[in-house]
């Protein structure tokens, strides 16, 4: 079975879980999409292999989907007029997962970052997410450790070992 057959094959098991409303009263088209967004953003950077670029938009998906996914389900949607720095930090979390092989991506990766940590303190979100600062050293330390044992091939190893 390919690996693209099987994740498309789980995200629609996921959308049937979501639509059948299983653990959360979510039954409504009004509260679903945002989920459905996090769906395709997940497709995205699971398929994401070798020279794709899928991991940028998918990275900006999931990103994306996590302040409407918050204001869905709160209905709230006044939220957003604090938790519009997400979609800076979108771009900003795509040019860094991307970068992660193509280091030239780090920078925009980290001027956006931190222009969207700026505003998070300025409108006063960060101290309410604060959570998502560990979710995001976690992510950056797998990907670091995703990067490195990649790197680290066989073909590195000394032939005459001592």
């Amino acid at each position: 079975m390919r690996k693209t057959t099987l994740i498309f094959g789980l995200l629609l098991v996921a959308l049937a879980l979501l639509f059948a409303g299983v653990g959360l009263e979510i039954t409504s088209a009004e509260t679903v999409w945002p989920f459905i967004i996090l769906l395709i953003g997940i497709a995205f950077a699971l398929t994401s292999s070798g020279r794709s670029r899928m991991i940028m938009p998918g990275t900006m998906l999931i990103v994306s989907s996590l302040p409407l996914i918050y204001c869905s389900l709160k209905g709230d949607w006044g939220e957003m007029v604090t938790l519009w720095p997400f979609f800076i930090l979108a771009p900003a979390a795509g040019f860094f997962f991307s970068g992660i092989r193509d280091r030239k991506n780090w920078w925009p990766a980290l001027s956006l970052g931190g222009i969207a940590v700026l505003f998070f303190f300025i409108f006063r979100t960060f101290t309410i997410f604060w959570p998502l600062l560990f979710l995001v050293c976690g992510l950056i330390l797998i990907g670091v450790s995703t990067y490195r044992s990649s790197t680290n091939s066989p073909k590195t190893a000394s032939k005459n070992p001592k």
